[in-house]
């Protein structure tokens, strides 16, 4: 999905490995307008995945001008101990800390709110990850008046 509209540019990619998002954060910062910045809202996939790579993905999402955090897309799979997105949250703060990071674990409104409050003219928003990604983005896109 790539929508165009009112001085934003939003995509949704399927991206959901470090290397992978590493390669499209790359792409999409040569996109982002000398008055944007780039705002990733993150999902990430599976519990197991995530407890893997956590700091990968801190290092990885650090490229962002402003990151918006989602819970864990389980993908079937019970919680395990470092793999969930407090734990990428924690690591984030440890090793980006000035990096400007949402993450309001079960609160959708809440999510919506801040990624609306945040989002400018100019910005480039990308949601990435596997999961109901896809489904967040078309919710906020329709609560911006973006997307019918």
């Amino acid at each position: 999905m790539l929508v165009d509209a009112r001085g934003l540019t939003v995509i949704e990619d399927y991206a959901h490995h470090p290397a992978e998002i590493r390669a499209l954060l790359g792409s999409l910062r040569g996109r982002v307008g000398a008055t944007g910045r780039l705002v990733v809202v993150f999902q990430p996939h599976r519990f197991s995945r995530t407890a893997q790579f956590k700091a990968e993905f801190a290092a990885v999402l650090s490229l962002a001008d402003s990151l918006h955090l989602l819970d864990v897309y389980p993908a079937g799979e019970a919680p395990i101990a470092g793999g969930t997105t407090a734990d990428i949250y924690a690591e984030l703060k440890r090793v980006s800390g000035a990096l400007p990071v949402s993450y309001l674990p079960g609160d959708r409104e809440g999510f919506f709110r801040a990624l609306s409050d945040d989002v400018r003219r100019g910005d480039l928003v990308a949601f990435v990850g596997a999961g109901d990604i896809d489904r967040r983005a078309r919710e906020w896109l329709k609560l911006e008046g973006l997307f019918s």
